[in-house]
């Protein structure tokens, strides 16, 4: 077959250049990949990470139930048209007014007023949704569980040594400023012990304050503190605590407890409880009851919660110890290996039965 001058000229520079033209789409394909990555985070920071800060979910008037949100961004952040609700499984709810900016490190406070909802004060959750301008959920969202509360008293949220949030009760309602912190006390847990047997076990606890200190509704004296965690125990009516003193719960008898670890005769031990503390790690609250209710039902409060881990960054068991009672509890920075002397000095060995 024939085949002119200007054929064979074509074939020839196709084949020249046909490895040029395939690295120029290769590189075109990388640009193309390069624009698209570089621009994911610019993506994903359009959407300011605003916090849930400070919620008061009891009020009586002129209180009323508010949500404070937190602006951690070097921007302000507009979150009108955004979504709280009551019921993670319903996002939109609650929709958030227009002109709801947040200042850099800034706060803004929203009460049922503006946005309709009302909280319980018997406990539920608190989720804010963000979204865009057409309401469409971006896929970021904020929010916590809750218990009971007393009237007037907030949950605020509280980074622990680890970077994680907790929203325990605040010292003081501080919507619109920096949260005061956890309150403490008046009686927190000190130690605890989950092994090596669960006869060894215990749970010992600290009335911080300079005052007596009833385990029980003064005006309904048959609500008594209870602590769950060890099943649901609730310690008998009429028990004070005297300032500063410590008291012990026990799987044991007090009596027990008492020969096993040579406890002193004016230190109150309590049990049997009915659980066990887990040695894979277990959660405990000391909840105090508030006002009944007009049903005759008792809100419980939770004042204390520690939930113990076994292993990093919780020291090793199966005996911890709180290294400051003044300080938040349910942070594994605060606790250490073994018992504290000074503070458990008429605690022994276990009495070893020959």
């Amino acid at each position: 077959m024939h085949v002119d001058i200007f054929t064979q000229i074509g074939i020839f520079l196709r084949h020249l250049l046909e490895p040029v033209w395939r690295i120029g789409v290769i590189i075109g394909t990388l640009l193309v990949v390069q624009t698209y990555v570089t621009s994911l985070p610019a993506i994903a920071q359009q959407t300011p990470e605003i916090k849930i800060n400070e919620v008061l979910a009891h009020t009586d008037l002129p209180q009323r139930d508010s949500v404070e949100f937190y602006n951690p961004e070097t921007e302000p952040a507009d979150i009108s048209g955004w979504f709280i609700t009551d019921n993670r499984n319903e996002p939109r709810k609650y929709q958030i007014p227009a002109g709801s900016t947040i200042e850099a490190d800034g706060f803004l406070v929203l009460d049922q007023d503006q946005t309709g909802m009302a909280l319980s004060a018997l406990g539920e959750e608190i989720y804010l949704f963000a979204a865009d301008a057409a309401g469409n959920f971006t896929g970021y969202s904020h929010g916590f569980q809750f218990g009971a509360s007393a009237n007037g008293v907030s949950f605020g949220r509280y980074i622990i040594s680890t970077g994680a949030e907790h929203f325990p009760v605040e010292r003081a309602l501080t919507l619109g400023a920096p949260n005061s912190g956890p309150q403490i006390g008046p009686v927190v847990i000190a130690g605890l012990a989950y092994g090596p047997t669960q006869a060894d076990e215990y749970i010992e606890f600290i009335n911080i304050t300079d005052t007596d200190i009833a385990l029980y509704d003064i005006n309904a004296p048959a609500n008594t503190w209870h602590v769950q965690g060890i099943g649901n125990y609730a310690f008998p009516s009429g028990v004070q605590i005297s300032a500063k003193g410590r008291f012990f719960l026990s799987p044991l008898t007090p009596d027990e407890f008492r020969t096993r670890y040579n406890i002193a005769a004016d230190v109150q031990v309590f049990g049997p409880y009915g659980g066990q503390l887990s040695d894979s790690g277990e959660k405990i609250e000391l909840l105090i009851p508030d006002e009944p209710n007009s049903d005759g039902s008792v809100p419980y409060i939770v004042a204390e919660t520690i939930e113990y881990e076994i292993g990093a960054p919780w020291p090793d068991g199966p005996q911890i110890m709180r290294q400051d009672l003044d300080a938040y509890g349910n942070d594994p920075a605060n606790w250490i290996s073994g018992i504290l002397p000074e503070l458990t000095k008429q605690i022994y060995l276990p009495v070893i039965q020959s």
